[in-house]
């Protein structure tokens, strides 16, 4: 499971990442859930000719795309290519948070609220095709309370109440479903809990919620029939041809 205002992450493949998509009316009945900022990751697959750009957070020509990479490497510091946050090298912690302090966005979890149990802090992107951004306070749902170890806010009665019922390291996320067409037992990858009614999901604890594989530094050009390792010398002579093509 996962907070629908949650930026789409990258996948394994230059052409797939990750969405959270909202529950529909049915399943938002049917778990017990809050309002409708909680949904599950589901992968999506780009168009034909077209590959994930996670800093525009969107699907973009390959051919384009693939020149922009190849220009990052020769101009690291170029716009859309900087890893870091205004030009520093230091990595930001996802550590105690503070609210309106530097992150960076792709590389930052959702954090828990020292203030409030009923709202969470989020990394939000401060300018387009820059991994800069500021922890922001996001609130939860009426009635809910923001879970870090499974970054989702879920039922207070659920989270004050059930988290015996499930497995270690693991905890409650939502009711199970009553038998019904198009409706999963459970949603996600959490399991029900027969005995307790409750779904329960795997703490993810503080890492990302989806896999973060990023966009390629190398390319396999499969014309040409020929791949390129991490050398400068690979990376060089596939941009040179990549160019040329």
């Amino acid at each position: 499971m996962c907070m629908t205002i949650e930026r789409f992450r990258a996948g394994e493949a230059s052409n797939q990442f990750f969405e959270c998509s909202p529950f529909n009316e049915d399943e938002i009945r049917a778990y017990g859930v809050n309002g409708n900022n909680v949904g599950i990751w589901n992968l999506r697959t780009c168009p034909d000719d077209e590959d994930f750009d996670e800093t525009q957070q969107r699907c973009v020509e390959r051919r384009t795309y693939r020149r922009q990479q190849a220009n990052c490497i020769l101009n690291p510091t170029s716009i859309g290519c900087r890893p870091n946050c205004q030009g520093k090298t230091i990595a930001f912690s996802n550590q105690n948070p503070i609210q309106g302090d530097l992150c960076n966005w792709r590389m930052a979890n959702l954090q828990a609220d020292p203030f409030s149990e009923a709202s969470f802090l989020q990394c939000v992107p401060q300018s387009q095709n820059e991994p800069c951004g500021r922890w922001t306070q996001m609130a939860c749902a009426p009635g809910t309370t923001f879970a870090l170890p499974n970054q989702i806010c879920i039922s207070l009665t659920i989270n004050q109440g059930d988290a015996i019922g499930c497995p270690p390291q693991s905890n409650p996320v939502c009711a199970c479903a009553q038998q019904q067409p198009g409706v999963n037992r459970c949603p996600g990858q959490s399991r029900c809990m027969e005995n307790f009614g409750i779904c329960c999901q795997q703490q993810l604890g503080n890492t990302m919620p989806m896999p973060n594989f990023g966009p390629p530094v190398v390319v396999l050009n499969q014309e040409l029939g020929e791949f390129h390792n991490n050398s400068v010398n690979g990376i060089f002579a596939s941009f040179a041809k990549f160019l040329e093509g």
